[in-house]
């Protein structure tokens, strides 16, 4: 009987550890897709600074105060723009 609930503790915890690693990961591809979709709203209401049609210019200078985090978000961009395949490597955890 001894023998019996060891293994099911044992049982127990692998799925623990298992739901842990699973969520973690969910957690870490949320916050990719979010700072993905900060830098498409960035480019859908900045975009005419590098030449895409975008929201009105005096709606964009409207929001500038508020979008501080969208240019560093842009800016960062900026890094991998010409090796895109770089930021996908990032997201894996690839060294």
């Amino acid at each position: 009987m001894l023998l019996l609930k060891n293994i099911y503790s044992k049982i127990k915890n692998l799925f623990k550890d298992i739901d842990a690693i699973h969520r973690q990961k969910a957690i870490e591809d949320m916050e990719w897709e979010v700072q993905e979709l900060k830098h498409i709203f960035a480019l859908a209401t900045m975009g005419n600074f590098i030449g895409m049609p975008s929201a009105p210019l005096p709606i964009t200078f409207e929001m500038l105060p508020d979008m501080h985090e969208e240019f560093a978000i842009m800016l960062s961009k900026i890094n991998t723009a010409h090796s895109p395949l770089s930021d996908h490597f990032s997201k894996l955890d690839v060294t």
